[in-house]
């Protein structure tokens, strides 16, 4: 099991950083709402702050956080979206990846 450090997420940022991160064991005990967006990874609930969707920018497809850092960096600092293989450039963590406001919308809505 990968342990993520807690570090508090800037709300008022578009963008989420390593830092906003919480560990496995904090999210195991989380109930799942089949009537809300989940992660296709590890299908979990999105949710503001702990599951934050984030947008693949070289697909537009979306996972949450902690599974876009679990994916593998390629020495050309790309990682390769999990369904469709597209590449998407994230060199540092300076360069971060825009959250999916669509689905926090709908989330706030139920």
């Amino acid at each position: 099991m990968i342990k993520e450090t807690l570090r508090p997420i800037d709300e008022g940022q578009a963008t989420v950083t390593p830092e906003g991160i919480l560990e496995d064991d904090h999210l195991g005990n989380m109930e799942i709402d089949e009537s809300l967006p989940t992660c296709n990874i590890c299908l979990l609930n999105y949710s503001n702050p702990t599951v934050i969707p984030l947008i693949l920018i070289g697909c537009g497809h979306t996972i949450c956080q902690r599974c876009v850092w679990k994916i593998p960096r390629h020495e050309n600092d790309t990682i390769l979206c999990p369904f469709c293989r597209q590449p998407t450039n994230y060199d540092d963590p300076e360069n971060q990846l825009p959250k999916n406001f669509a689905i926090l919308e709908m989330i706030e809505r139920n």
